[in-house]
């Protein structure tokens, strides 16, 4: 079990700071439900490596060839 202190964003207006308990039970556990769960979040929210690498080298200011040539020796 897990404690939580939440505050909501509600029409850019937040609410007072609350707190909920979690309740974790072995009961309703279902393999099946987690890995479609998974794979569902990896297509919605996933991108290619190779994209995310060119934006994290954009944000640093790095040079991707340079990179590409520090990397394969």
């Amino acid at each position: 079990n897990y404690k939580a202190y939440i505050k909501l964003n509600i029409d850019n207006a937040t609410t007072r700071p609350f707190s909920m308990n979690s309740i974790y039970t072995m009961d309703y556990e279902n393999k099946k439900i987690a890995d479609i769960l998974k794979e569902y979040s990896a297509k919605k929210y996933g991108r290619k490596r190779k994209f995310v690498d060119a934006e994290i080298t954009a944000r640093l200011g790095l040079d991707l060839e340079e990179v590409d040539k520090q990397q394969a020796e």
